[in-house]
């Protein structure tokens, strides 16, 4: 059940990420009209990927409050490897 608890915190880590990857190619697009627009663009997208952990924080919870803690430590290390990755692969690119 453990390894269950694991996988589905990876999942989550992965999808949770998607949001911020949106707010970096949003950012790229906007127009020069200052960094308010940008700022707000980053912000919101952040705020859309920390509720979607908490949902599934809290979801996974009230459906197996044993497990919480290997869900948690995954989803957030997947999140930090995929940050990383994630910029690794756009230095490299270019």
């Amino acid at each position: 059940m453990m390894a269950l608890a694991i996988i589905l915190g990876i999942v989550i880590g992965a999808i949770g990420f998607i949001p911020l990857v949106l707010a970096v190619k949003l950012t790229r697009k906007a127009i020069g009209a200052g960094i308010g627009p940008n700022v707000a663009i980053v912000l919101l997208c952040l705020f859309i990927s920390l509720g979607f952990y908490i949902a599934a924080i809290f979801i996974f919870n009230d459906m197996n409050h044993d497990y919480i803690v290997p869900f948690v430590v995954s989803a957030a290390l997947m999140l930090s490897i995929s940050a990383i990755g994630y910029g690794i692969y756009t230095q490299v690119k270019r």
